[in-house]
């Protein structure tokens, strides 16, 4: 299985045949009974996954035993093993990968199998690579189509509902950034000022107000970030994860105040960002001795901390307790 998309919920997916090594069938159609290695056997079956994964293995295996059967014109079972099978002396492997990858030709698999006949025999125990990720539908979908290949069927055979190589799968919906207790993937962030636009004898002053804002971070915001976040000031605003601007004219807000933006990926295209790469925050119209607080309350939305989880420091609207040193 191809996927040229891997990232997107809705990936185009080329279902591949079996990995480089593993001749070819020498007919099309049907398989006959003196073809195949695994006619006639029990093959145990353990799957290296978790237990949904093992579950939908199970389910895809069972297809094979059931309905699928027909179109493979030999008895095979297929017993997936409960548990991890250390016990047992499988005959396949089912692996499940964050990438498949050494199946031939192809770049971008979702699946990975051998497809043995009379003349190549097969080697044991046999690996079947699945990529994990997806959803139950695509994940059994995937794997019913590498146990085809195990069987001994290509691409043009039936069932194409199965066989066919182009599929379109889905990733399993993943957390939004509003739903993690911290919505980056590191939870070491750096932080930058951009204050060039600002008269050169503003701009210390300005930098200091943005390291006090840090300040309260690194003293724990009253406990409401995690222990592990790390907030480090650094130079280079094209290296930093958040950067602070003053502005003339937010893109963010029309009046005095301050304003974020957010940059971030959304693999599950459900319309929300999952996680953030990079946060842009803007003071407009605000005094000097009040940017450490409006920084500091846009760093701690910026960090997952919003609402009620704000610490008492961040939600007073007394103007003279956001000035000087309100922290500390």
């Amino acid at each position: 299985m191809n996927s040229a998309v891997a990232s997107a919920v809705l990936a185009l997916v080329v279902l591949t045949a079996g990995c480089s090594g593993v001749g070819d069938l020498q007919q099309s159609g049907l398989v006959g009974d003196a073809e195949h290695p695994l006619a006639g056997e029990t093959v145990t079956v353990v799957v290296d996954g978790t237990p949904r994964e093992r579950a939908v293995t199970a389910a895809a295996a069972q297809y094979w035993n059931g309905a699928g059967q027909q179109y493979v014109e030999f008895n095979v079972t297929l017993d997936v093993v409960a548990g991890d099978g250390s016990e047992r002396d499988p005959d396949v492997v089912v692996t499940y990968t964050e990438s498949v990858t050494d199946c031939g030709d192809d770049e971008f698999s979702a699946g990975c199998a051998p497809r043995p006949n009379a003349s190549t025999g097969l080697e044991r125990p046999a690996d079947i690579e699945v990529q994990r990720g997806l959803s139950n539908e695509s994940t059994l979908l995937v794997a019913k189509h590498e146990f085809g290949h195990l069987l001994g069927l290509r691409h043009d055979d039936e069932p194409q509902s199965v066989m066919y190589h182009e599929r379109d799968l889905w990733t399993r919906d993943r957390p939004n950034a509003s739903e993690r207790a911290l919505p980056w993937d590191d939870p070491a962030l750096t932080v930058a000022v951009r204050n060039g636009s600002l008269p050169a004898e503003d701009r210390v002053a300005y930098r200091q107000e943005v390291q006090y804002a840090l300040a309260y971070f690194d003293e724990g915001a009253d406990g409401a970030v995690p222990s592990n976040l790390s907030l480090q000031f650094v130079a280079d605003p094209s290296a930093a994860d958040i950067v602070v601007t003053p502005v003339t004219d937010s893109a963010c807000r029309d009046t005095r105040g301050s304003c974020s933006t957010v940059q971030g990926t959304d693999p599950d295209e459900d319309g929300a960002i999952e996680t953030y790469r990079r946060v842009e925050i803007e003071t407009q119209g605000v005094d000097t001795d009040a940017v450490s607080w409006h920084v500091a309350r846009q760093l701690a939305q910026a960090v997952g901390v919003a609402g009620d989880e704000l610490p008492a420091a961040l939600t007073t609207r007394d103007p003279e307790q956001r000035r000087g040193q309100w922290h500390g």
